[in-house]
């Protein structure tokens, strides 16, 4: 239906798998095989995350198994599961910026010094995010399960 509709350019060229319970060398292989050229995946085991934070490796080349070296997957991992910031919530002034008065009733009164504040929360969690890169580039994904009730 989509190249139908829009054309060829228009597939889909990035997987989008993040909450699978883990990832597996056989699906990433299928989705290679329906001509996806990249993947965005989240859950890994804790260690393997771990260890490719702190070896700036949270992306890479998936290699499949019993396959010529020409067939690798571009992967990217999500620093923290499919949300940003701490713990699925934004910094209170990042979530009234973003959402409105209502997503953070701890916060009294929207003023410049709320945007600033902001603004400086952002950045910190940006720059944590970044870490496990090789680049400056930052993946920033809004929302959660249940964020829009």
């Amino acid at each position: 239906w989509i190249n139908s509709t829009f054309g060829p350019s228009s597939l889909p060229s990035v997987s989008w798998s993040l909450d699978p319970f883990g990832q597996t060398p056989t699906a990433m292989s299928l989705f290679s095989q329906m001509g996806f050229t990249d993947a965005v995946i989240d859950r890994i085991p804790y260690s393997t995350k771990s260890f490719l934070t702190e070896a700036t490796s949270l992306e890479f080349f998936w290699q499949f198994r019993d396959s010529s070296p020409s067939e690798k997957m571009f992967t990217h991992v999500l620093h923290s599961y499919y949300h940003f910031g701490r713990n699925g919530r934004l910094e209170p002034d990042i979530d009234r910026l973003y959402w409105g008065p209502q997503a953070s009733d701890h916060v009294s009164s929207f003023e410049i010094n709320s945007v600033q504040r902001a603004a400086k929360a952002l950045h910190e969690q940006m720059a944590e995010q970044s870490i496990g890169q090789r680049h400056n580039n930052v993946m920033v994904l809004f929302g959660k399960d249940f964020s829009f009730q």
